[in-house]
C-alpha cells in the first residue's frame, strides 16, 4: 500500500498553491474573491447557449411566422395588380399573352373570343400553367389543372376534370365527379353537381348549391343549399305545455335545467330553459326549445324540432327531419341532418361543424359549414347506410 506524505498546509506534498484544507473558508480574502469571480465566469460560459436560445425563443414569439396567404387572396391579388396591364390588353384588343408570376410560373392570359381548350394541344390530359381570362373560363373535361385559375367571367370546370384553386367574379359551376383539390370562391354563385369532391373551402358570396353525393370539407356561403330545397312541413298550432325535468337541478337565474344523467323530453312540449345533460339527451318529435342543448354523451332530436339556441356533445348530433336549429351546432364526432332543416338566419348566420357530417338534400345552413374529416351530401333514404 501507498501512502501520500502530507505536507505543513495539509495538502499533499508538492501540490500548487499548497491550499488549506479548511477549503474555502480558511482562505485568505483574496483567494476567496478570485475563487467566485472564476466561478461566477464559468458559470456564465456554461449558461451562455441557453441564454441564447431563450433570447431566440423570445424573438419568435414577439414576431412570429408570416402565415401563408390564402390562394384566393393571392389570385386576385395576381389579377388585379401582377397582371392588371394585360388582362386590360386583352380585354381591349382580344388575343392571347403569356407572362411569369412571382413565383416563376408560367401564366397564359386570355381575351374575348379566347378559350383555353384552343390553347392547348388535343388530347392533352394535363397543364402546368395558371390561366387567367377577362371573359368566361370553361376547363374541359377530365383535364388536370396544376395551377391556378382566374376569370373574369363565369368559370365551370367539365366532367371528371380537376383544378387546383380557382376565382370567378362572378358564378362557378363544378361538374360532376370534377375536383378542387384546393380553394374555390366565386363572387356570385357556386353550384357543386353530383359526385363532386371539393378538398379545400368552397366558398360564394351570394350562395353555394351542393348536388347528391357531393363530398366536402370547408364551406362558406350566406345560404348553403344541400340538393334541392324543400319545403318544411308545417308544425301544429296552438300552444304546448312546458316540460319540467322532474329530477334536474334548476338553475333559474341562469334560466337552465342541470341533468347528470340522460334524459327525454317527450313529444309536443316546450322547454323554456337550457338544457345541460351529463348523459344522453333525445327531444322527442315537435317540441319547441327556447334555449340551447348540450349533453356529455350525445343528442338526438325527433321530426319538427325547434331550437331556439345551439346544439353543443363532444359526441354524436342526429338532427332529425323538419327541424330548425337557430345558434350554431358543434359535434364532437359525427353529425347527421335529415332533410327539410334549417340551421340558422340570414340575418344571424352560425357555423356547423363536425369530424364526419353527412347532410340530407332538401336542408339549409347559413353561414360556415366545417368537416374536419369527411363531409357528404346525401339522399334522406341513406342516411342509415
Amino acid at each position: 500500500m501507498h501512502s501520500t506524505e502530507l505536507g505543513q498546509s495539509g495538502w499533499p506534498a508538492g501540490w500548487p498553491l499548497g491550499l488549506p484544507l479548511g477549503w474555502p473558508l480558511g482562505w485568505p480574502l483574496a483567494w476567496q474573491i478570485a475563487l467566485l469571480l472564476g466561478g461566477a465566469l464559468l458559470l456564465a460560459l456554461l449558461l451562455r447557449p441557453a441564454r441564447r436560445e431563450w433570447l431566440r425563443e423570445q424573438d419568435d414569439e414577439a414576431s412570429p411566422a408570416p402565415r401563408h396567404e390564402d390562394r384566393i387572396d393571392a389570385l386576385r391579388t395576381m389579377a388585379t395588380q401582377e397582371f392588371s396591364d394585360m388582362l386590360q390588353r386583352v380585354r381591349d384588343n382580344g388575343g392571347v399573352m403569356r407572362g411569369i408570376d412571382l413565383d416563376g410560373e408560367p401564366v397564359l392570359v386570355l381575351g374575348s373570343k379566347q378559350d383555353l381548350a384552343s390553347q392547348i394541344e388535343p388530347g392533352t390530359r394535363r397543364i402546368g400553367f395558371g390561366v387567367l381570362t377577362s371573359q368566361r373560363l370553361d376547363v374541359p373535361g377530365e383535364l388536370v389543372c396544376e395551377r391556378d385559375l382566374f376569370a373574369e367571367g363565369r368559370a365551370s370546370v367539365a366532367q371528371s376534370a380537376v383544378v387546383r384553386s380557382l376565382l370567378s367574379l362572378r358564378d362557378v359551376a363544378i361538374g360532376v365527379r370534377a375536383r378542387v383539390t384546393g380553394r374555390v370562391h366565386a363572387d356570385g354563385r357556386l353550384d357543386v353537381a353530383e359526385g363532386a369532391w371539393l378538398h379545400g373551402e368552397a366558398s360564394a358570396g351570394q350562395a353555394l348549391a351542393l348536388a347528391r353525393r357531393t363530398r366536402f370539407v370547408r364551406l362558406h356561403a350566406p345560404v348553403i343549399e344541400f340538393g334541392t330545397r324543400e319545403v318544411p312541413a308545417a308544425r301544429p298550432g296552438g300552444t304546448l305545455p312546458e316540460y319540467l325535468p322532474g329530477d334536474a337541478q334548476h338553475d333559474a337565474a341562469n334560466r337552465r335545467y342541470i341533468v347528470h344523467g340522460d334524459l327525454s323530453v317527450p313529444a309536443g312540449h316546450r322547454v323554456m330553459a337550457d338544457l345541460i345533460v351529463g348523459g344522453r339527451l333525445v327531444v322527442h318529435e315537435n317540441c319547441i326549445i327556447t334555449g340551447s342543448l348540450r349533453a356529455d354523451r350525445s343528442v338526438r332530436l325527433g321530426q319538427g324540432v325547434q331550437v331556439e339556441g345551439g346544439i353543443v356533445s363532444p359526441s354524436d348530433i342526429r338532427i332529425a327531419d323538419n327541424c330548425r336549429i337557430d345558434g350554431p351546432v358543434m359535434a364532437g364526432t359525427r353529425l347527421i341532418v335529415g332533410t327539410g332543416c334549417v340551421l340558422g338566419t340570414r340575418g344571424d348566420p352560425v357555423s356547423v361543424s363536425a369530424a364526419r357530417m353527412r347532410i340530407a338534400t332538401g336542408s339549409v345552413v347559413y353561414g360556415f359549414v366545417s368537416a374536419r374529416q369527411a363531409g357528404q351530401v346525401v339522399a334522406p333514404q341513406d342516411l342509415q347506410s
